[in-house]
């Protein structure tokens, strides 16, 4: 629904969405690609570049080890 805002001209809006995304699911990426990207496109890229730094470093998103291994 945020990328259906964004799309839609609606930065306000998306930005809520990936915000209830990113408290539901920390572990999203595109749930804080989208809330940066909203945030940048409404004027906002000093605020868009710490959500997106805060879970997109590299070390962050390595493959886990299937259970059991």
């Amino acid at each position: 629904m945020g990328f259906g805002c964004l799309l839609l001209g609606d930065t306000e809006e998306a930005f809520a969405c990936f915000s209830r995304v990113r408290v539901a699911n920390p572990d999203l990426p595109r749930a804080y690609v989208g809330a940066a990207v909203s945030l940048a496109l409404s004027g906002d890229v000093p605020a868009a570049r710490p959500v997106a730094a805060d879970r997109l470093e590299p070390s962050r998103f390595r493959p886990r080890d299937p259970p059991g291994c």
